[in-house]
């Protein structure tokens, strides 16, 4: 529909010369695999023209750091065994109401103290940095292992004391623990202390061994 109906262009071309050109289109189409005969091939050495850059997307955001779970400090008796795990910075961890057949296992505590009172039958500690233990007695090994920066104190008495891949630990035995059999092995600057109105540290000398 033309609402304002038909106008004539007296500047177009006449129908025949349009008539004509529509004609050779058609007839270069109909030329089929021919077609591509008169087109002009590129030169492969032609330099391309430069592309743009693509453009970049907003920077990938940082990913946050992994946290590190710290795990709940424990004190418990499970069974027979005394468990005291993960403490840090604490100076008072005391166990108390122990039995001649209980072990006490000390484990990834850092910068803390442990008491033992009482008689126990064996002490592992594992795994701990910057800690001091202190016991009364035991009827068979204190074990220190993988363990840095230790104290180690004896009120009365203990068979044996062993220490296994620590580095840096002072040993504090009482009179009645001069008797004592110290091992160690792969272990650095461990020192033994004696009260100090003791004559002579010959006893306990004898008693050091290294495998």
């Amino acid at each position: 529909n033309f609402p304002t109906g038909l106008s004539w262009n007296p500047n177009g071309q006449p129908a025949e010369s349009l008539a004509e050109k529509t004609t050779a289109v058609f007839a270069e189409i109909n030329q089929g695999s021919n077609i591509t005969a008169n087109l002009r091939k590129v030169d492969k050495n032609i330099p391309k023209a430069p592309r743009s850059p693509k453009k970049q997307g907003p920077p990938t955001p940082n990913k946050p750091d992994k946290y590190t779970l710290r795990k709940a400090a424990k004190t418990s008796l499970e069974a027979n065994k005394w468990v005291v795990e993960n403490h840090e910075n604490n100076q008072e961890v005391v166990i108390e109401d122990t039995a001649i057949n209980q072990a006490v296992y000390i484990f990834n505590c850092k910068n803390s103290t442990i008491r033992i009172k009482g008689k126990v039958n064996a002490v592992t500690v594992d795994s701990c940095v910057k800690c001091g233990i202190a016991l009364d007695s035991t009827v068979s090994t204190v074990d220190v292992v993988n363990s840095k920066s230790f104290a180690l104190q004896i009120f009365k008495v203990t068979p044996t004391i062993a220490i296994d891949k620590c580095d840096s630990g002072e040993i504090y035995l009482s009179k009645d623990c001069l008797g004592v059999e110290i091992l160690s092995a792969k272990s650095s600057s461990l020192n033994v202390n004696v009260p100090e109105d003791l004559e002579s540290e010959e006893t306990v000398q004898d008693n050091l061994s290294r495998w």
